[in-house]
């Protein structure tokens, strides 16, 4: 049986038309035993960052086998101050804890890195340490407020 929270952010992602698929596991914090217990590999997986940006919150997206380049995503939003958000505050952004974030986070504004939709799906966080989640990608654009850009470099 899926976890409430679990099942109601899978609705909350249906509902914004974003295919999904939830996957039990052992909880782990430890990425890439979990990778290899899903059979996956960093390029299947899709971290959301939250960061700080001047003085507001983003949520970006980046393919598990790239990094956020602090660089372009400044000089592509003209912002002037970025940096990962601090445990604290990704806890008071979210409501999650750190190493558990979901594709979607209400009230935030997305980034999507244009190498995310060269897979036709990728999985992420559920807000648990126990479950993942499969999205298609094409349908991350329905994310309320989000953005496709070129924001990543190699890992």
């Amino acid at each position: 049986m899926v976890n409430e929270s679990v099942q109601a952010y899978c609705a909350t992602l249906t509902a914004l038309g974003i295919g999904n698929e939830v996957f039990e596991h052992p909880p782990t914090r430890e990425f890439a035993g979990l990778l290899d217990y899903l059979g996956l590999s960093f390029s299947d997986c899709i971290p959301t960052l939250i960061m700080k940006a001047d003085d507001h919150f983003l949520a970006v997206l980046v393919r598990g086998d790239t990094r956020a380049d602090f660089k372009k995503i400044k000089r592509t939003f003209g912002i002037k101050d970025l940096r990962m958000a601090s445990p604290e505050e990704f806890n008071s952004v979210t409501g999650l804890h750190v190493g558990t974030a979901r594709v979607y986070t209400p009230g935030l504004r997305t980034i999507l890195d244009t190498m995310l939709l060269e897979r036709e799906y990728l999985t992420g966080g559920s807000g648990r340490f126990d479950y993942s989640i499969k999205v298609r990608t094409a349908d991350l654009t329905k994310i309320p407020g989000s953005v496709v850009a070129d924001i990543s470099k190699a890992a």
